[in-house]
């Protein structure tokens, strides 16, 4: 039998939900296998990936019955077809259900938008939990660092002392929109997150889910969200602040 080729552990961030879930191709379980039983930071990642799935699953029922005849609808279509031209995302269409129901969703956007909201709340969410194996380091060497990496470039904000924002550090994830550079501050102590997609698309709008308030816009070449339990003023210029770098 051949051994599976060694991934680094940038490579197995992005495999770790279909393993999870078990949609992943028989060569990537089994890279993804092999890097697990070395890996301490992957193996927690992946812990925290099947605890979450778990946590929904048993609340899925009693969440679906609170659901909008129009999300069911929606989710039911969407069932039909892979979700945005994507095989996978990071939650299932069940599991983004369930973190809409429970985290009372405003339905006064795109379903486009719904979705991916929620996928980058549970992320921020989930990467502040596991904050200690974010890459970090200070934001001019982290720019650098990305865009040799991921070929493409990245404007990392730096702190603001007199915002009290401080920068903590940097995540690799995938979202409903691909994958996204995920950048994680804090906003006079509480957790803040902007995500930073390197390509622009039509999902924006302000938005409410899992208790946590996101703003997404794009620009002419990128897309962004910030996201937080920030008063909805304060949201707002740290958005400002992302676009333009003046706080």
């Amino acid at each position: 039998m051949e051994t599976p080729r060694a991934r680094n552990c940038d490579e197995i961030e992005t495999l770790l939900s279909p393993y999870v879930d078990g949609e992943d191709q028989a060569a990537d379980r089994a890279a993804v296998t092999s890097h697990l039983a070395v890996c301490g930071p992957c193996g927690a990642r992946a812990q925290a990936e099947q605890t979450a799935r778990t946590v929904l699953r048993a609340r899925r029922p009693a969440l679906a019955v609170a659901a909008p005849s129009r999300l069911r609808a929606r989710c039911r279509a969407q069932a039909a077809r892979p979700p945005f031209g994507l095989r996978w995302v990071p939650l299932s269409m069940a599991a983004t259900l369930a973190l809409a129901i429970a985290g009372g969703l405003l339905y006064t956007v795109t379903f486009k938008t719904e979705a991916l909201a929620a996928s980058i709340a549970a992320d921020h969410l989930k990467c502040f939990k596991l904050a200690d194996t974010a890459a970090s380091g200070d934001p001019e060497t982290v720019a650098r660092e990305w865009e040799r990496s991921r070929g493409w470039r990245l404007k990392v904000l730096p702190d603001v002392p007199a915002g009290r924002i401080r920068f903590v550090g940097i995540r690799w994830c995938l979202s409903t929109e691909g994958m996204a550079a995920h950048l994680m501050y804090t906003s006079e102590g509480r957790p803040l997150s902007v995500f930073v997609w390197p390509k622009p698309d039509v999902a924006a709008g302000d938005i409410e889910i899992l208790g946590q308030k996101a703003v997404i816009w794009s620009s002419p070449d990128r897309m962004y969200a910030v996201v937080g339990t920030e008063p909805a003023d304060r949201l707002a210029r740290v958005a400002e602040y992302v676009r333009n770098g003046v706080w």
